[in-house]
């Protein structure tokens, strides 16, 4: 038996017997074993996903997100998740924002600004850098 057999056998097998069930075996044994699975969506990225990208004017946009992001306007989370989803309209292509190709820690709005100091703004970069910042607030850092 290959291992993409084994793996719906296993899934076929949780969903017909404990779907719903929440007995200790399940919590302990079988919950992990559906994650490893069927892995939950990770927070930062249902946040971009909810959020659809559709702006006519981007790099407006994304200063006005900034701006916001400043004085508070809505959750700091928001406002990253706008514009993640902005860097990935523009870059296009299916492009996804990666938060591991930035280094941990130094989060702010200066360190975000500055890739849109380029010509052409530098899309890609600022989308990680978002990205990382919103992982390091909903989800607690890399996973």
């Amino acid at each position: 038996m290959k291992n993409a057999e084994k793996i719906e056998a296993l899934r076929e097998w949780l969903g017909n017997n404990h779907s719903s069930c929440r007995c200790m075996i399940c919590i302990e044994l079988l919950d992990p074993i559906r994650d490893i699975i069927d892995p939950p969506r990770v927070k930062w990225r249902q946040e971009v996903d909810d959020w659809v990208a559709e702006v006519p004017y981007p790099l407006g946009s994304t200063l006005r997100e900034l701006a916001d992001l400043e004085y508070g306007a809505e959750p700091t989370t928001v406002r990253l998740a706008r514009i993640v989803a902005i860097c990935e309209q523009e870059v296009g292509d299916g492009w996804r924002a990666n938060p591991d190709r930035v280094p941990v820690g130094h989060w702010g709005i200066s360190w975000l600004l500055v890739t849109l100091s380029h010509e052409p703004p530098a899309w890609r970069v600022l989308g990680d850098r978002a990205a990382a910042w919103l992982r390091s607030l909903t989800d607690g850092g890399a996973a």
